[in-house]
């Protein structure tokens, strides 16, 4: 079991295979907040900087109109962040993959998260499961990646839709909320 104590660390399959987390390098701080990842092919840094990936984030939401339905743009003025860590455990080390597992609790609610790292990929999992017992509250999870383009595509029970990325107009600035699942897909403009 890893303790809260300890210190920043890397990924015990960088360890295993020569600092090679299926060609990235991740760093996460003792709240298992991604403070960097590394893509080697690439040669660049894929998280902000002074930013932290895997930030759970809960905003007060009390719209002036239609409680249920409407979320007001103001609603980032007052957030809590959920960030303590109650349990944290490598449950699997394999050749393969490695799992850790996450367990948080914030207000009422509590969070479980199972973060999986591949040998052989790229690719980090992050599976997480929410027992959610909140009023007049969101829940975002924030991944603020290095990312530079104008557009971003979300997937829609019928199809997709396309939305600006920036607030250059007072219409940009209107369509600040989004429908989307289960991800929304960036596209580079060249």
């Amino acid at each position: 079991m890893v303790r809260a104590e300890q210190k920043p660390h890397r990924h015990p399959l960088s360890e295993q295979s020569g600092g090679d987390v299926g060609g990235d390098d991740a760093s996460a701080d003792i709240r298992v907040l991604f403070t960097g990842i590394h893509d080697r092919d690439n040669d660049r840094e894929v998280v902000q900087a002074d930013k932290q990936a895997n930030l759970l984030r809960m905003y007060e939401d009390k719209p002036i109109y239609f409680d249920n339905w409407d979320i007001d743009i103001y609603y980032t003025e007052k957030f809590w962040d959920v960030d303590q860590v109650e349990r944290m455990e490598w449950t699997e080390m394999g050749p393969v993959r490695a799992v850790l597992e996450i367990d948080r609790k914030a207000s009422n609610s509590t969070f479980s998260q199972k973060i999986i790292f591949y040998a052989a990929s790229r690719r980090i999992d992050f599976v997480t499961h929410v027992d959610w017992k909140e009023h007049q509250t969101l829940l975002k999870v924030h991944f603020p990646v290095a990312v530079h383009t104008d557009e971003a595509d979300f997937d829609i029970q019928f199809g997709s839709l396309t939305r600006k990325t920036h607030q250059n107009t007072s219409w940009d600035v209107a369509r600040f909320e989004s429908c989307g699942q289960p991800v929304p897909w960036m596209r580079r403009i060249s």
